[in-house]
C-alpha cells in the first residue's frame, strides 16, 4: 500500500495558519485579561486593538461603532484606531462622527 504525502507547500501552508490561530488566540487571551482589569472598555480600546492588529499583522485597525438614529436608520462613529509603526492613519479623529 502506497502513502501519499502532502506537498511541502500544504505543510508549510498548515504550520503558518497554526500560528496564526495561535497569535490571535494569544490575543484574545491578552485582550480579555486587559478588559477585566480595566477602569473602563475606554481605557482599553487602544491596547485591545494593538494586540488585534499584531496579531492579524495587519497595517490598521479601526472600530466603529453603530447606533440607531432617530429618524431611522443607523450612524457610525470611530470609537478607536491602531496603525502600525510607520503607517500613517488614513481618517483623522471624528471624522466617522454621525456618520449614517
Amino acid at each position: 500500500m502506497r502513502h501519499r504525502t502532502e506537498p511541502l507547500h500544504s505543510r508549510q501552508e498548515d504550520a503558518e495558519m497554526e500560528r496564526k490561530r495561535d497569535r490571535i488566540l494569544d490575543a484574545i487571551t491578552k485582550i480579555a485579561a486587559n478588559l477585566m482589569a480595566a477602569p473602563s472598555l475606554d481605557a482599553a480600546l487602544p491596547v485591545a486593538l494593538r494586540h488585534v492588529g499584531k496579531a492579524i499583522a495587519a497595517d490598521r485597525v479601526v472600530l466603529l461603532e453603530s447606533t440607531q438614529a432617530p429618524e431611522g436608520g443607523f450612524l457610525v462613529n470611530e470609537r478607536g484606531t491602531w496603525n502600525a509603526p510607520g503607517v500613517e492613519p488614513q481618517m483623522r479623529s471624528g471624522e466617522m462622527a454621525g456618520r449614517p
